[in-house]
């Protein structure tokens, strides 16, 4: 289980009040309220607006979901009851790769650059190292996606493949690749 903590960044005083922690069922409103935000402000997610129709009593099932697995785990970053940012850490419910979790995260796009998706990395690779099942993090990121590929090689995933033309966005008329990444959590400091 993650602690509750508020993370404070120097120079940034309206983020004084920011806490990460893990989604409660409480959360489900402003947790679809900000996955509509992302989906819908950046193309560098997997899931799109299009993709994403869950109604309050659905996110709240999903939060629960998470909250009752013992490999998987849901953060949010929120500044007073609104959420941020989130990070998820889903485990596979078989048996022979039950240790490997799929990592997301995504961020208000207004709020780039300000440390919340480090915090965030920083708390979901705590949970990892913390929890017993979990051996291997990984991750698809589009190939294109140089900041935040960089910020992955920084915590230690190392590029294990690429998916060719596996993401079409149909807006622009533009395949893209995928990278597959992954952190071994016996790698982690």
């Amino acid at each position: 289980m993650i602690k509750e903590r508020n993370e404070k960044p120097e120079g940034q005083a309206w983020l004084s009040d920011m806490v990460l922690r893990e989604a409660r069922e409480t959360d489900a409103a402003t947790l679809r309220r900000l996955k509509r935000q992302v989906f819908s402000e950046t193309h560098n997610l997997l899931q799109s607006l299009v993709d994403y129709d869950y109604d309050v009593e659905e996110e709240r099932h999903l939060i629960r979901r998470y909250r009752y697995l013992d490999n998987s785990c849901l953060l949010l970053a929120l500044r007073g009851r609104d959420a941020v940012g989130f990070l998820t850490l889903q485990g596979s419910p078989l048996a022979r790769n039950r240790h490997v979790v799929q990592l997301g995260i995504a961020v208000q796009k207004e709020l780039w650059g300000l440390g919340i998706g480090r915090d965030l990395m920083d708390r979901g690779l705590q949970w990892a190292r913390e929890n017993p099942i979990v051996r291997k993090i990984s991750l698809l990121v589009y190939s294109d996606n140089d900041r935040a590929i960089e910020m992955y090689e920084r915590y230690g995933f190392q590029k294990e493949g690429l998916l060719r033309k596996e993401v079409y966005i149909q807006e622009s008329d533009t395949v893209l690749d995928l990278v597959a990444m992954g952190l071994l959590v016996e790698e982690l400091g």
